[in-house]
């Protein structure tokens, strides 16, 4: 299956953002601040202010850390589980070194469209970092998450996206963690989740 991606065209609905950062010292100071508290490394005030990632338009690091935390209490007050979905996009580092940025925020964009033709109404599909996108899961337990992941990167494996005439391929590997099976806090939750998803990409 082959999907075009195209942006800087009248009438694409999906446009390619880049992620230049501010060039004015207020944005740069700013930039200097989150980049200390933001352990992905990216950091935007206009992502701040609306909690969006202005590429894919899905919820940034701020608003999965808010949301993380709301299930969190959640949980504590009124014993509603949770899952934590890590998706890893594995291969975009080589991606853009061989056919550079444009078409590496293209695999991003692509793969954030392929999430989300799979998660229910309720979950929460965020891109807090450059190549990990977290997925939240209300009433779900650690058994649904896997689920969830295997659907998506098995549906990713057959297919390639077209974009400036190259024929790009993505590597998807994911890891879980659930609520309160392993902890009952947003760190704990990430760091699981994050050892789950290394594990898989071990040979």
């Amino acid at each position: 299956m082959e999907v075009n991606i195209g942006w800087e065209e009248a009438g694409c609905w999906w446009r390619i953002k880049p992620r230049s950062g501010s060039a004015d010292k207020q944005g740069a100071i700013f930039s200097s601040l989150a980049q200390q508290m933001n352990p992905w490394g990216r950091c935007e005030v206009m992502e701040e202010t609306l909690g969006l990632d202005p590429l894919t338009g899905l919820p940034n690091y701020w608003y999965m850390v808010r949301e993380l935390e709301r299930n969190v209490a959640l949980y504590k007050r009124y014993r509603h589980p949770f899952t934590v979905l890590l998706l890893h996009l594995d291969n975009l580092r080589g991606i853009r070194e061989e056919w550079g940025d444009s078409v590496g925020e293209a695999a991003l964009t692509y793969l954030s469209m392929l999430i989300q033709t799979h998660v229910r109404a309720s979950d929460i599909c965020c891109l807090p970092g450059d190549d990990e996108f977290i997925v939240i899961m209300p009433e779900s337990n650690r058994q649904s998450g896997e689920s969830l992941g295997w659907r998506i990167t098995e549906s990713v494996v057959p297919r390639v996206f077209k974009v400036c005439g190259v024929c790009v391929g993505v590597k998807v590997s994911f890891g879980t963690a659930s609520c309160p099976r392993d902890g009952v806090e947003v760190e704990t939750l990430l760091q699981t989740a994050r050892s789950s998803c290394a594990k898989a990409l071990q040979p």
